[in-house]
């Protein structure tokens, strides 16, 4: 941090510090954490850098926020389909090896209503 400047008879010091947002509008880029401060600008961008955010004019993603970004404009690098199971329903997926999005054939929305629909005439979620 740089040197605290101490008010005259005061003991309220003055100490600046750069903090980043992602501008991608994640709500947490650092987990659980409290965003670390830097001492400058150029600090924050060499080490963000480092951890894999991205700088662009005045705007700076976290790496989750520049993969999907990457992914909307080049297109997802998907895997290759595997058989999965949602509820006991056979179908399956693949992920995005950038974004780490998924997709699922039938799709999600679909499955959830198979799914309510097993449930319904299965009598509920707890009939067994």
């Amino acid at each position: 941090m740089p040197d605290p400047r101490t008010l005259p008879t005061s003991p309220f010091m003055i100490v600046t510090s750069v903090e980043v947002q992602c501008s991608g509008g994640c709500p947490a880029p650092y987990g659980a954490g409290e965003p670390p401060l830097f001492e400058t600008i150029d600090d924050a961008i060499r080490i963000l850098r480092d951890m894999c955010w991205v700088f662009v004019g005045n705007r700076a993603l976290c790496p989750g926020c520049a993969a999907a970004a990457d992914c909307a404009v080049t297109g997802h690098q998907w895997t290759g389909w595997t058989k999965d199971m949602v509820e006991g329903l056979p179908c399956e997926q693949r992920t995005c090896q950038h974004c780490a999005v998924q997709e699922y054939d039938p799709p999600l929305a679909e499955l959830e209503v198979l799914v309510r629909t097993m449930w319904d005439l299965n009598g509920g979620a707890d009939a067994g």
